[in-house]
C-alpha cells in the first residue's frame, strides 16, 4: 500500500510539473506569436500545435487591421461631417449612427462571403475586437456628435445674424421673429453674443455713414423686441444701454419710432401676439381644439394647420426628421401645446416677412398673412386698389 501511495504522489507531481511546463511553454508561445506576427514570420507548425501562439497571432493581426481601418474611417467620417446639409440636427445625428454601424459591421464581416474576417480566427481575437469596438464606438460617437452639433449651431447663428442685418436695412429689428427661427440646441449665451456683436457691427456702420439717429433707433427696436436671452430671461436694458452709449444722445420723439424711409410702419411691439392668436383662433376653429375642416381640407386643430404647413413647422421647431413629423401629424396635430409652438413660429415668420416687405405689422395684415401665406400675402397687401386679387393668386376683387 505504501508503494502505491508513493506512485500516486509521483504521478501527481508529474502532472503538476507537466501542467506548469505547459503554461510556461504557452506563455512563451504567446509572446513569440506576438513577435512573429509583428515581424511577418509566422511559424505554421507552431501555429497548428499551440493555441496560445495561434491566438496571439490572430489578435495581433486583428489589432493591426483595426488600426489601419480606424485611420481610414476617421478620414471618411471627417468628410461626412464637414459636408452634411440636412436641415435638422436629428437627421445629421442619424447619418452618423448609420455610418458607424455600417463601418463596424463591414470590418468584422467579409462582404463577399458573409462570414467573419479571416483574422478573427480565435475566440481571443473576437473578444479583443468586441471590446475595442465597444470602447471606440462610444468615444467616436460622442466626439463626432459634438462636432456635428457645433457645426449645426454655427450655421444656425450665421443665418440668424444675416436675418438681423437684413432687418436692420429697414431701420428696425424684430428680435422675437429672428430668435423664433433659431433651433433650441443653440445655447442662450451664443444667442446673446451674436445679438451684441451683430448689433454693434451694424451700429458702427450706421455711425460711420453719419446715420446716428438710425443707429439709436435700431438699438431701441431691440429693446422694444425684448432682448431677453441673458440669465433670468429679463429684458436686458443694461446691455442695450451699454451698446447705445457709443451713440450720440439725440432726442427722438416717441412718434418717430421708424426712420423716414419707413415712417408710418409700426414696430412689432405695436400689437399683441397673444391678442392676435386669440383673434385668429376664433374664426379658424371657433374655440374647438379638435376642429377639422369639413370641406375636404386637411386643416386641423385650434389654428387649422394644413398637413404640409404642420409638418414643415414641426421639423423646424422641434428639430425633427421627416418621419417624426409624419408621426406627429398623426398623433399630435390636435395637441394644444404643439399647436401653440407652431403658431408662435408661424407668427414670427409672418412678422419677418412683413418687415422685409416694409408692410405694417398689425392684426389685419397678420391675419391676411396667416390665410394667404408668405408668398401671396405680401402681394395682396401691396397691390394697388382696383387690382384683381386673382392676379395675386386669390379669388376676390379688391376695391378702393
Amino acid at each position: 500500500m505504501r508503494t502505491l501511495g508513493i506512485v500516486k504522489e509521483a504521478a501527481s507531481d508529474f502532472q503538476n510539473y507537466a501542467a506548469h511546463k505547459f503554461r510556461k511553454d504557452e506563455e512563451g508561445n504567446a509572446a513569440r506569436g506576438a513577435v512573429d506576427q509583428a515581424a511577418g514570420t509566422i511559424d505554421p507548425e507552431l501555429q497548428r500545435k499551440s493555441a496560445a501562439y495561434k491566438d496571439s497571432v490572430a489578435r495581433g493581426r486583428t489589432a493591426s487591421a483595426w488600426n489601419d481601418y480606424a485611420i481610414e474611417m476617421d478620414s471618411e467620417l471627417a468628410g461626412i461631417v464637414e459636408n452634411q446639409q440636412q436641415l435638422t440636427l436629428e437627421e445629421r445625428r442619424e447619418e452618423l449612427t448609420q455610418f458607424l454601424e455600417t463601418k463596424f459591421h463591414d470590418f468584422a464581416v467579409n462582404a463577399e462571403s458573409g462570414q467573419l474576417q479571416d483574422f478573427l480566427a480565435t475566440p481571443g481575437a473576437m473578444r479583443w475586437l468586441g471590446e475595442k469596438m465597444g470602447e471606440s464606438r462610444s468615444i467616436v460617437q460622442a466626439k463626432a456628435t459634438e462636432v456635428i452639433e457645433a457645426r449645426f449651431n454655427s450655421e444656425a447663428m450665421s443665418h440668424f445674424t444675416k436675418n438681423l442685418r437684413d432687418q436692420a436695412k429697414f431701420g428696425a429689428v424684430n428680435l422675437p421673429a429672428a430668435l423664433a427661427l433659431v433651433p433650441p440646441t443653440v445655447p442662450d449665451r451664443a444667442k446673446r453674443e451674436a445679438i451684441m456683436e451683430t448689433s454693434l457691427e451694424i451700429v458702427d456702420q450706421l455711425k460711420e455713414n453719419g446715420r446716428e439717429v438710425e443707429a439709436r433707433q435700431l438699438l431701441d427696436s431691440l429693446l422694444a423686441g425684448g432682448f431677453a436671452v441673458g440669465e433670468g430671461g429679463s429684458t436686458d436694458e443694461v446691455a442695450i444701454d451699454a451698446m447705445r452709449g457709443g451713440v450720440a444722445e439725440i432726442a427722438i420723439p416717441a412718434s418717430s419710432a421708424a426712420p423716414a424711409a419707413t415712417q408710418g410702419t409700426p414696430a412689432a411691439s405695436a400689437y399683441s401676439r397673444t391678442a392676435l392668436k386669440a383673434k385668429i383662433r376664433g374664426p379658424e376653429s371657433g374655440g374647438d381644439d379638435n376642429a377639422t375642416n369639413g370641406m375636404g381640407s386637411s386643416a386641423s386643430g385650434r389654428y387649422q394647420f394644413v398637413e404640409g404647413t404642420f409638418k414643415q413647422l414641426y421639423k423646424r421647431v422641434y428639430g425633427a426628421s421627416s418621419s417624426a413629423a409624419r408621426d406627429a401629424w398623426q398623433t399630435k396635430r390636435f395637441d394644444v401645446a404643439v399647436q401653440e409652438k407652431l403658431m408662435d413660429a408661424l407668427v414670427a415668420d409672418n412678422e419677418a416677412t412683413l418687415t422685409a416687405a416694409r408692410i405694417p405689422i398689425n392684426d389685419a395684415n397678420m391675419y391676411i398673412m396667416h390665410v394667404l401665406g408668405s408668398g401671396n400675402g405680401p402681394k395682396f397687401l401691396k397691390a394697388n386698389p382696383g387690382t384683381f386679387v386673382s392676379d395675386c393668386s386669390a379669388t376676390i376683387w379688391m376695391r378702393s
